[in-house]
């Protein structure tokens, strides 16, 4: 995860809305995140995209379970 990234002429800018409460969940993640790799300094988009990531390779990885693969 590079939080130095630059924005890829294929990389897409969304405007979302959260819940707050939500925001909250995602800002103690990235809390930890930065605790978990001191130095790095995760940003709340950095945050958002890994934990989104993580969310669809999990929900993909159940899909293809379901269909018996």
């Amino acid at each position: 995860m590079d939080t130095q990234r630059k924005t890829e002429a294929k990389d897409k800018q969304l405007a979302v809305r959260f819940p707050e409460a939500l925001v909250a969940r995602i800002e103690r993640h990235r809390a930890l995140m930065n605790e978990e790799r001191p130095g790095l300094n995760v940003t709340l988009s950095t945050a958002i995209r890994v934990l989104v990531e993580q969310a669809l390779e999990f929900a993909e990885s159940a899909a293809e379970s379901r269909r018996g693969r």
